[in-house]
């Protein structure tokens, strides 16, 4: 392997260790023997754990925020721009399942601590999309006005999310294995986000 695949050997079995069991528990031994390297090497490109953790972080979360606000700029109407969120975010997710997991592990172990200027620079500029689309849809109508524009924000993209992270916990629940983890059960419950949302936060009959 040259330089460039090596380091993405690296990244790849790294991600799907501290996903799986996390930071801790997880050795730089048993990153090379996943990655298929001497691990003395992982250290060439990495000066330690954290900073290989932080390289892991910085390839899966940087990109979708980015991602998706930018989406977020060519649509035509609220209701229009916060679909294309739920299911962009639904075929990123499919794309990287460790995702979700690894962002989960990030907050529970660690209070996105590791997350935090990642999460400042790129998913606070989402939030903030979503939040000013929201707030043009509730000038114009098309949104309840007495919903909080960010808690709405947060609510519409905590749905597939969760519906990833759960998906061990949903599939013994329906007695259907992998089944939470099928693309068309990840699209079919976006379609239902999608719904569910816009029958919540679409104006009632003479009200605002």
């Amino acid at each position: 392997m040259n330089d460039s695949s090596t380091r993405d050997a690296i990244l790849v079995a790294a991600t799907d260790l501290f996903a799986r069991q996390g930071v801790e528990a997880t050795s730089i031994k048993a990153i090379g023997a996943t990655a298929g390297v001497n691990p003395a090497l992982i250290y060439y490109y990495f000066a330690d754990k954290a900073t290989l953790y932080d390289a892991v972080l910085d390839r899966m979360v940087r990109a979708l925020p980015g991602r998706l606000a930018d989406a977020l700029e060519k649509v035509e109407s609220p209701s229009e721009g916060l679909a294309l969120v739920v299911r962009l975010q639904a075929e990123a997710f499919l794309a990287e399942p460790l995702l979700p997991r690894l962002l989960a592990r990030e907050l529970a172990d660690h209070e996105a601590s590791h997350a935090t200027p990642l999460l400042r620079e790129h998913a606070a500029r989402l939030i903030g999309a979503m939040t000013r689309l929201i707030t043009a849809g509730q000038a114009s109508g098309e949104i309840r006005s007495d919903l909080d524009p960010t808690m709405l924000a947060i609510s519409i993209l905590s749905q597939v999310n969760w519906f990833c992270i759960a998906a061990p916990a949903i599939q013994t629940i329906l007695s259907r294995p992998g089944v939470s983890h099928a693309p068309e059960a990840v699209r079919a419950f976006a379609d239902h986000v999608v719904a569910f949302s816009s029958n919540g936060f679409m104006p009632t009959r003479g009200g605002g």
